[in-house]
């Protein structure tokens, strides 16, 4: 391709070319932290109306409600309550579903259970059992398994479900402490 444009003149248009490049970016540039400036000063004029607006409903409760006038008083009412609801929260209470898993790990395998009747009585859980065990030994083994879980107190079992050596029908009765 030939060159028609002297050198000087080709700098001149490369000049006028940068300086308007730089000029669209320095003018753009111009353009968005204006934008940003108005955006920022129109959020800062709501939340200033919102401040004061918050102010007034707080005067007015103050006004309705002179016994919420001091934040001290408030923290403590608060800290108060929140110091109650912990001590609710840790007497959790045991769920049945907890107490029939203890149950089943306690049984040997010769034992079937054929009724399982949940009773809350506040602090106390009644619970009775009523089943099969094939031997003797084993009906002696899961009462006694029983009445070593630590939640489980008053592990009751009648000697008359003991007569028999072979395929005895017992009912366990026994209580539940209702916090962990």
């Amino acid at each position: 391709m030939f060159n028609l444009l002297p050198a000087e003149y080709k700098k001149e248009i490369y000049k006028e070319y940068r300086l308007r490049f730089f000029t669209l970016v320095l003018f753009l540039l111009s353009a968005t932290g204006l934008m940003i400036f108005l955006l920022l000063s129109m959020a800062h004029f709501i939340v200033n109306l919102k401040h004061v607006e918050f102010q007034e409903k707080i005067s007015q409760l103050e006004r309705q409600n002179p016994e919420l006038r001091s934040q001290g008083e408030l923290e403590t009412i608060v800290e108060d309550v929140h110091n109650k609801l912990y001590i609710l929260e840790s007497k959790s209470m045991i769920s049945p579903s907890e107490i029939i898993e203890k149950v089943a790990n306690q049984k040997p395998q010769t034992v079937n259970i054929r009724s399982f009747s949940y009773t809350n009585r506040g602090e106390i859980i009644e619970i009775a059992l009523k089943g099969t065990a094939s031997t003797r030994d084993s009906l002696i083994t899961f009462n006694r398994r029983l009445s070593e879980e630590e939640i489980f107190e008053n592990v009751n079992l009648p000697v008359s479900d003991l007569a028999m050596d072979k395929e005895l029908d017992f009912s366990i009765s026994f209580s539940v402490k209702n916090q962990i």
